[in-house]
């Protein structure tokens, strides 16, 4: 009796223990590790609405609000992942989503990449599914885009985005546009320009030319240079000015140069003042038609008669025609070397006059004498 009574006994505490570790082992997470786990009922965390926090050194590291947020080295973290201190991700960090109706569906990436070219590590942030990235290797940065590359400055609120430059490609390689979003060129620039050379100067090659370039300079003395012929080209005219907006000279889209005056009338060149000059050449033609056998010299009786009653030679221009229209110089030069000639022809019909005039006094004077001498 007494050794079945022992055995009951025996069965009861090991039964009650059984039950108490089996308990015990549901019940509560042992530090090296729980097996027989059911995700559905066996958790780490809270069941009522408080936060759970986690420690160290009796510290408190991390902590999860019961709205969800996760912080580190914060207790109150106001994102779903807010750290308070640096972070290091040994492998690439990808951030997916968060816009709508955009595709591809927006990602940023974070991380390291071996470059093809060489054994340098290259750090880098990708946008879109590496479609748009930022790239960065000892002493380069790469802005990556399969389209443009655009700065925006917003400083008035959402939708007045002010355009500050895009990079943009073409079949040229790439257009670089100021203050434009579609650069037409491979530099565009939309505004005034500014540019400050410690040389100082501004140097335009052109590809495939070398040793051919312009220069543009600006110092002790401001200056255009040239290693060839300069051409100005323009779809209208052509204006030079001094002195700040003082017009000096312009060029009609006819090819009239004015110089002082843009009153250009029919004639090629218009000068509003003075001119000094060592020579100059007309092609008017010229009059040596008075010497042919037909020209008709007029007789000075009738040149006489011209002169009292119009009072200036005939085909010169009068005074008030010069003053309307002004003087043709070398259609002025011919008629005035036209008259010399006249003049000449003049001389010598009266030098041949004079001559017969002489020769008949001396036959005179020999008549006169021969009859005294009788």
């Amino acid at each position: 009796m007494k050794r079945l009574v022992l055995l009951i006994t025996t069965l009861l505490l090991y039964t009650v223990v059984n039950q108490q570790l089996v308990l015990t082992q549901v019940a509560y997470w042992k530090i090296l590790g729980n097996s027989l786990t059911n995700p559905s009922t066996h958790f780490v965390g809270t069941t009522d609405n408080v936060d759970l926090v986690f420690r160290t050194n009796n510290t408190e590291k991390m902590r999860i609000l019961t709205g969800g947020n996760f912080g580190i080295g914060t207790s109150s973290p106001g994102y779903k992942l807010d750290v308070s201190g640096t972070g290091r991700f040994t492998n690439a960090l990808s951030l997916t989503g968060g816009v709508t109706g955009v595709s591809p569906t927006p990602q940023l990436s974070l991380g390291s990449y071996s470059n093809s070219g060489s054994s340098a590590s290259v750090s880098h942030i990708d946008l879109y599914g590496g479609l748009t990235g930022i790239g960065y290797r000892p002493g380069i940065m790469d802005l990556i885009a399969t389209s443009s590359i655009r700065f925006y400055r917003n400083n008035q609120g959402p939708g007045t985005m002010d355009i500050l430059a895009t990079m943009k490609e073409s079949q040229q390689g790439g257009y670089m546009g100021i203050g434009t979003e579609n650069p037409a060129a491979v530099l565009h620039v939309y505004g005034d320009g500014y540019f400050q050379s410690p040389n100082p100067g501004i140097r335009v090659e052109g590809a495939g030319y070398a040793g051919r370039y312009v220069d543009i300079w600006s110092g002790q003395s401001e200056h255009i240079e040239t290693t060839n012929d300069l051409s100005i080209q323009a779809g209208a005219g052509i204006g030079f000015y001094t002195g700040g907006s003082n017009s000096r000279m312009t060029i009609s889209s006819g090819g009239a140069v004015g110089i002082g005056t843009t009153a250009y009338g029919s004639d090629m060149l218009a000068v509003c003042g003075s001119i000094h000059c060592t020579a100059i050449t007309t092609n008017t033609g010229w009059c040596d038609f008075v010497f042919d056998d037909d020209y008709r010299l007029t007789p000075l009786s009738e040149l006489e008669k011209f002169i009292k009653a119009e009072h200036h030679l005939p085909g010169i221009p009068t005074a008030q025609d010069i003053e309307a229209h002004g003087l043709n110089l070398g259609d002025a030069e011919m008629k005035m070397m036209q008259k010399i000639e006249e003049l000449t022809l003049h001389l010598i019909d009266q030098d041949k006059e004079i001559k017969r005039l002489k020769n008949d006094n001396e036959a005179l004077k020999e008549q006169f004498s021969s009859v005294l001498h009788k």
